[in-house]
């Protein structure tokens, strides 16, 4: 496998970010999943798992009051409030994300005289109206695969809202 040379600083992000990568698309694919099973087999309402994928393509306003909808469509309220739990979730979780992936990781150095501590950066950028913000974050390699493991968590959770769904609709047990 070829992949690009990284700095011995860098190096230690590689595993933690392809893992964040990983289980956010799991966690997307089990929204989809999940919202295309509601409200029932065979309802005039049910929709296409691509049908609802093309909707949820793009993370805006728009996506998310589809998701909100969806969910509202659940007769159970247990299960609604787990829904709407994770969605809560899956919106806090994506963003940082969004940030862990999207932010540029640089090296910054600080100290002075004979000490000196080097340390990854997440830098930030943010249009604003004026100007752009930049904001240097601390990250480490650690906090990725928490927030992995946490969209792990989430992805596992939404895939059970699916499954007692499924299972309240009169699916023969196994």
């Amino acid at each position: 496998m070829r992949l690009p040379n990284v700095d011995e600083f860098r190096q230690p992000f590689i595993e933690p970010l392809g893992h964040l990568a990983m289980q956010a698309a799991y966690a997307d694919n089990e929204l989809i999943e999940l919202c295309s099973q509601i409200p029932s087999e065979g309802s005039p309402h049910q929709m296409r798992l691509e049908d609802v994928a093309q909707k949820l393509r793009n993370w805006d306003k728009k996506a998310e009051a589809f998701v909100r909808l969806r969910i509202h469509m659940i007769a159970d309220a247990g299960l609604r409030d787990q829904a709407l739990d994770a969605l809560t979730r899956f919106e806090t979780l994506r963003t940082q994300r969004h940030r862990a992936i999207h932010d540029a990781i640089e090296v910054g150095i600080s100290g002075s005289g004979d000490m000196y501590d080097v340390s990854a950066l997440a830098v930030e950028y943010r249009r604003g109206k004026q100007s752009t913000t930049v904001s240097l974050n601390a990250v480490t390699p650690e906090v990725i695969a928490d927030l992995a493991c946490q969209l792990y968590d989430l992805q596992r959770d939404i895939n059970s809202v699916t499954y007692a769904l499924t299972r309240a609709e009169g699916d023969p047990v196994d």
